[in-house]
């Protein structure tokens, strides 16, 4: 028996938003191929040799004419199923949401042959009309714009999602507790939500997603406190075989600062070199450095420094 896979068709969509949080809305001409006379963002595919935040960029200059900057850390991507009414063929839509701010007298122009109207909503009048809109637009404006106009979102989730102090791992295992601290039926919509509010960071969305689609009972905290010790253990014991070779001359260099690092890199901090790079624009390097009393360097300088053939670094993490 041979697996089917769907499709991905992956597409960029960038909201227009003003400085009164009205969003702009474009109407799809009745002959689009894909949900004729529905309400979108401004949209389009993603081509070969772009990545999504390009692909943002590109369609709001070539749809609106705008050259206003699209923000570079879009939200959460969305799945959206679409099946062709010429074809039946199934196909994922891959959404990647983004958002561009705007002065409230911002002046558009349609270009393409994509839309034939626009007009601005507030965010209350978009809900509204979701029933009119592309399948999942809301859900990609909330997004984009990463919870920020959501009302349903329980305290204790934005608390959570405040914290800037804790890495990936303890975040993870603080969401974990806000999951399962939750009856059943609610705690699919507590992951997505924990998802869209942090959506940078791979490891808290990858175990929401495991969670969507498994259940919360497939990821405990205990089950991913052990991986994290294995993580660790893992870690360890391959800085000890390349520490067998090299002595004390081992050169390790990180641009992160985790919880889980610093376990795996305490053990080394005397009997080897630890380079943290300095991690524009937070700093998170210099933080990491002082948490493990070793040094930081520009980040310029550790390019150069791992671009090196010899002397150059030997792990980086």
């Amino acid at each position: 028996m041979v697996a089917v896979t769907t499709p991905i068709h992956r597409v960029a969509t960038c909201f227009i938003l003003t400085s009164s949080n009205r969003i702009a809305v474009f109407h799809r001409c009745a002959t689009m191929p894909t949900f004729p006379n529905h309400f979108a963002g401004v949209s389009g595919t993603i081509e070969a040799n772009e990545t999504p935040h390009q692909a943002a960029q590109r369609e709001l200059f070539e749809e609106t004419s705008l050259t206003s900057t699209v923000d570079e850390h879009g939200g959460l991507f969305l799945d959206v199923p679409h099946i062709s009414k010429r074809t039946q063929q199934k196909t994922i839509i891959r959404v990647y949401p983004f958002v561009t701010h705007v002065p409230d007298d911002v002046s558009l122009e349609l270009r393409g042959t994509e839309h034939d109207e626009f007009k601005f909503v507030s965010v209350e009048e978009l809900i509204e009309m979701e029933s009119k809109c592309v399948p999942g637009l809301v859900q990609a404006f909330h997004h984009a714009t990463k919870g920020q106009f959501k009302t349903d979102i329980p305290d204790e989730i934005l608390q959570w999602a405040s914290d800037k102090e804790n890495g990936a791992s303890v975040l993870t295992k603080n969401a974990l507790e806000l999951v399962h601290a939750r009856k059943q039926e609610d705690s699919a919509s507590i992951a997505a939500q924990i998802s869209m509010l942090r959506p940078s960071m791979v490891s808290i969305v990858n175990v929401m997603h495991h969670i969507l689609e498994n259940g919360k009972d497939s990821v405990t905290v205990a089950s991913y406190n052990e991986d994290i010790d294995n993580c660790v253990k893992l870690g360890r014991n391959h800085i000890e075989t390349l520490q067998s070779r090299k002595g004390a001359s081992l050169k390790i260099a990180t641009f992160s600062r985790s919880g889980t690092l610093m376990n795996i890199l305490r053990p080394f901090t005397t009997s080897c070199e630890i380079i943290c790079s300095q991690s524009k624009p937070g700093d998170e390097g210099v933080l990491m450095a002082t948490d493990l009393s070793t040094t930081w360097i520009p980040d310029g300088e550790m390019e150069a420094l791992l671009s090196q053939e010899e002397g150059g670094v030997d792990v980086l993490l």
